[in-house]
């Protein structure tokens, strides 16, 4: 995997979940790949999940009250909250996204789960991270600072 790919896995930047425009957005801090693989992913505190009868991760996702919504929500109903509901293979990955397991673990588990190569589970694996990292649904838990901005990738 190239070093681009693992400068892309960084952690939210912004926990409003504000878009911006492209040339005026924060850039969140990126992570080495050591730190990425140290690092423990943990579920949003403030969502609520459950599973269905199928097995299923079922989210709901609290929507922000904000004065756009409000004046929308006088013409349209607005649901308060949003729902995601994830497949086998993502609930499985939720579980393990406890804070208790390493990214590294998690991409080993996967691994010999689905028989996969080192590389492709890595790929795969990091990809639905950022995936549920962009969305606000999980966040990674680094176990320290990194203050040497060159070391970083």
């Amino acid at each position: 995997m190239s070093k681009s790919a693992y400068a892309s896995i960084c952690l939210p930047a912004n926990d409003k979940g504000v878009l911006s425009m492209a040339f005026f957005r924060k850039k969140s801090p990126s992570l080495p790949r050591r730190e990425l693989l140290r690092s423990k992913p943990i579920r949003n505190s403030r969502l609520k999940w459950e599973e269905n009868t199928d097995g299923e991760v079922v989210l709901a996702i609290p929507r922000r009250r904000t004065w756009w919504l409000n004046l929308v929500s006088r013409v349209f109903y607005v649901p308060s909250k949003r729902t995601v509901v994830l497949d086998e293979i993502g609930s499985w990955l939720w579980s393990l996204c406890d804070g208790q397991n390493t990214v590294n673990h998690v991409i080993t588990t996967v691994r010999e789960r689905y028989k996969l190569e080192r590389k492709e589970a890595e790929v795969s694996t990091l990809t639905y991270l950022k995936q549920l990292m962009e969305k606000g649904l999980i966040g990674l838990a680094v176990s320290h600072v990194i203050k040497n901005k060159e070391k970083r990738i």
